[in-house]
């Protein structure tokens, strides 16, 4: 009976109870390109809307999100995910191509240096 209760509990839970054995390791494989990816096109929805860009301390002057894209764009061409040990998703050009990309696509103005 305990042994019933403990399978019917696994499947309401569904893959949650899975994801709690996942290591750091497992994060840089399996999610870490796609909470990138998540967060550039968060970043091009809030440039949209007109919001501020977030994390900058003078995200209020007009150049900043020229700045904050300058900023990320610098980061990965410096492929600074690569020191990532388990990383197997896309390379830093990988994403400048897709920051370039999506902005365009949502007809914002091109990044200036």
């Amino acid at each position: 009976m305990r042994f019933l209760i403990i399978i019917i509990s696994m499947l309401v839970s569904g893959c949650s109870i899975v994801n709690v054995f996942e290591t750091p390791a497992d994060y840089e494989r399996k999610h870490f390109a796609a909470d990138l990816k998540s967060g550039i096109d968060r970043a091009v929805q809030d440039e949209k809307k007109g919001l501020r860009p977030q994390g900058m301390v003078d995200a209020d002057s007009p150049d900043a999100w020229t700045r904050y894209w300058n900023d990320r764009i610098k980061h990965f061409r410096a492929d600074g995910i690569t020191i990532l040990e388990h990383y197997r998703g896309p390379n830093g050009a990988w994403f400048v191509d897709y920051i370039i990309t999506e902005r365009r696509n949502h007809g914002l103005p091109e990044i200036q240096k």
